[in-house]
């Protein structure tokens, strides 16, 4: 059979049923696959999407909501870069002229993302293997843009959802710079996880707004914009106004 025809034919099948090309496992992750389907390569851990799925459409409904195209956004910081989907819908579908900081704990969803998702076409971009909240706790820099999309399979480690990782994430902002934190919700217990970060998010970030995205599950965006505060207001926030979400 000829090359040319085994690629028709792989790619035939991966419109109709999907196609596995990679199953591999790393000291953070027990199960990573690269699916090839609808003629596109996306990246799942074993209970969840990590990369160009439906996680992608997710960032993608949030953005258009919060008008990001339209911002002057020039530094910006991916926390959980996976390989690479959010990146791609601003450097790619916004066609923005930024930098991005990606920090990914796991060096095989690296190496998947230069061999399938040719993260390496991306414009000043820089791919950090760390961990997002050891990076974040002794970072210097400030930012346009954070994103916080980082799991472990299907769960937001517990020290990311801390108010010592998110006022440093307040830290790190420039003036008018945005935070979206992404939480996924699929059962009870994440469902009151929810709530804890809603609550945790409002004591150290004070006003702030969420958004609740429904595709096969909840996603939980929660939204804050840095404005200085000055010094007679510190003590004041919304938390009076905070309120279970679920």
């Amino acid at each position: 059979m000829s090359k040319k025809l085994t690629y028709l034919i792989n790619t035939a099948q991966s419109y109709l049923l999907g196609r596995i090309v990679e199953r591999t496992q790393s000291n953070v992750n027990s199960l990573l696959e690269v699916i090839h389907i609808n003629g596109k390569y996306i990246l799942n851990s074993d209970n969840a999407n990590y990369s160009y799925g439906t996680l992608q459409r997710v960032f993608e409904i949030e953005f258009n909501r919060l008008n990001i195209i339209k911002r002057p956004i020039r530094d910006v910081l991916i926390l959980g870069f996976g390989a690479g989907s959010i990146a791609s819908i601003l450097l790619d579908k916004y066609r923005m002229n930024c930098n991005i900081t990606g920090v990914e704990k796991d060096q095989k969803v690296i190496d998947l993302a230069n061999k399938y998702f040719n993260v390496q076409h991306f414009k000043n971009t820089e791919i950090i293997c760390a961990d997002a909240y050891d990076f974040m706790i002794h970072n210097k820099n400030l930012y346009d843009l954070i994103i916080v999309d980082v799991y472990i399979d299907s769960l937001v480690p517990v020290n990311i959802e801390s108010e010592l990782f998110l006022s440093q994430v307040k830290k790190s902002l420039k003036e008018k710079g945005l935070v979206v934190f992404n939480k996924m919700i699929f059962n009870k217990e994440t469902e009151k996880s929810a709530n804890t970060l809603y609550e945790i998010f409002g004591r150290v970030m004070g006003t702030f707004e969420y958004h609740k995205i429904h595709k096969h599950h909840t996603n939980l965006m929660l939204v804050y914009q840095h404005e200085p505060t000055p010094k007679s207001a510190e003590s004041s926030s919304n938390i009076d106004s905070l309120h279970k979400i679920f």
